[in-house]
C-alpha cells in the first residue's frame, strides 16, 4: 500500500505503514498484533485506542494536542510490551466534548473512568505534552499505573512563556484552525511549518493517519481545530492548578525534556523537582517538543531502563 493509494479512501489498513516505519529506524520487523478498539463512556462518548498485543496491557500511552494514538508507533514497535496508545477526546477517533474543552483536566476525567475497563494491570503510564499533563492528573488522582513518564510538558512556570512558544507558531496555528482544506497537500503543508524537523517521508505518513478525506472530496485534521485554548484566566488557573497535582504523584516519576523544548524551561525543571524531589529527569539531545518523533530510540532507551530495566539490560 502507498500514501498515493489512500487518497481516494478512508477504507485503508491504517497499520500498513509499521513495517516501513520499522525500517525507517532501523528495527527489525516482526509483525505485531495490533488492532483498534473503542471504549463506550457513555451514550455518544466513544473512546478510541490502539491495541499492542494480546494480553493485558502493562503500557498505557497519551499523545500530545493536535496528535493520536499512532504518534507512539515507532516507541512501542521497539519496546515490544503489551500496550494501549489512546485517542484522547477531541482526537483521532475518539469522541468530541460540544464546548471544545479537550484540556488535561477534562481528558483525566474521562480516562480515570475507562482506564479500568481497558488496561486494569496497567504498569507504567507515558504521556507527552497535553497527554503528560493529563497523566500528572490521573497519577495524583486516580493512580491507574504503577510508575509515570512525562515527555517534554510541566504545568507552566507562567503564562508568558507558552505564550511566547505559540507566537511562532502564531501564523501557522491560524491557518490550522480551518475546518476544510481543498487537498491533502495542503495539509500536509501546515504539518511541515509545524514540524521542520521531520523527515518528508515520514511526515507525510504521520500527517496521513491525522487526517480524513470528507465525502466531498475536502480534507479535515482528525482533531478539533477548533479546541478552547487556555487564554482565559480561568483555564490558566486550571493549568496552574497541575503543580499541586504534581506535588501529589505518589510514584516513580520520570520527566522527559526535549534538548530544544520550546515548553519545558529550566525554570520548569526546577519547579518540577522542587514539587517532586524524587523525579528523575533526563534531557534528550537533539530533539525538538515530539521526542517521540525527533528520537523515538532515544527515548525508548530511557522507558526501559526507567520501567522495564531487565528488558533494558538484556
Amino acid at each position: 500500500m502507498t500514501l498515493e493509494d489512500t487518497l481516494t479512501t478512508e477504507d485503508y489498513d491504517e497499520f500498513g505503514w509499521l513495517r516501513e516505519v520499522a525500517h525507517d529506524h532501523g528495527l527489525a520487523f516482526e509483525p505485531p498484533k495490533v488492532w483498534r478498539r473503542f471504549h463506550e463512556l457513555s451514550p455518544g462518548r466513544l473512546l478510541s485506542a490502539i491495541q499492542w498485543g494480546e494480553a493485558s496491557p502493562r503500557v498505557v500511552l497519551l499523545h500530545g494536542g493536535r496528535q493520536n494514538a499512532h504518534t507512539w508507533d515507532t516507541v512501542l514497535l521497539e519496546l515490544a510490551q503489551p500496550a494501549l496508545a489512546i485517542d484522547l477526546p477531541g482526537h483521532g477517533r475518539s469522541y468530541r466534548r460540544p464546548d471544545g474543552d479537550h484540556g488535561a483536566i477534562q481528558a483525566a476525567a474521562a480516562l480515570a473512568q475507562a482506564l479500568p475497563q481497558l488496561a486494569p494491570d496497567a504498569e507504567v503510564l507515558i504521556g507527552m505534552s497535553l497527554g503528560a499533563l493529563t497523566a500528572m492528573r490521573l497519577m495524583a488522582t486516580a493512580r491507574p499505573a504503577r510508575k509515570v513518564v512525562l515527555v517534554d510538558a510541566t504545568p507552566p512556570v507562567s503564562a508568558e512563556i507558552v505564550d511566547r512558544s505559540r507566537a511562532a507558531e502564531r501564523g501557522v496555528a491560524d491557518v490550522e484552525r480551518l475546518e476544510r482544506y481543498d487537498s491533502f497537500e495542503a495539509l500536509l503543508h501546515v504539518a511541515a511549518a509545524l514540524n521542520p524537523r521531520r523527515p518528508l517521508r515520514a511526515l507525510r505518513r504521520e500527517t496521513r493517519l491525522n487526517v480524513m478525506r470528507l465525502v466531498d472530496g475536502s480534507w479535515t485534521w482528525r482533531h478539533d481545530a477548533g479546541s478552547r485554548r487556555p487564554t482565559h484566566p480561568e483555564n490558566w488557573a486550571q493549568m496552574f492548578g497541575l503543580w499541586d497535582d504534581v506535588a501529589a504523584i505518589d510514584a516513580p516519576t520520570l520527566l522527559v525534556k526535549a534538548q530544544y523544548s520550546r515548553f519545558v524551561s529550566d525554570d520548569s525543571v526546577a519547579e518540577f523537582r522542587r514539587r517532586l524531589p524524587s523525579a528523575r529527569v533526563e534531557v534528550v539531545a537533539d530533539s525538538g517538543h515530539a521526542i517521540q518523533y525527533d528520537q523515538p530510540r532515544a527515548l525508548t532507551a530511557l522507558i526501559n531502563d526507567f520501567c522495564f530495566p531487565k528488558a533494558a539490560a538484556a
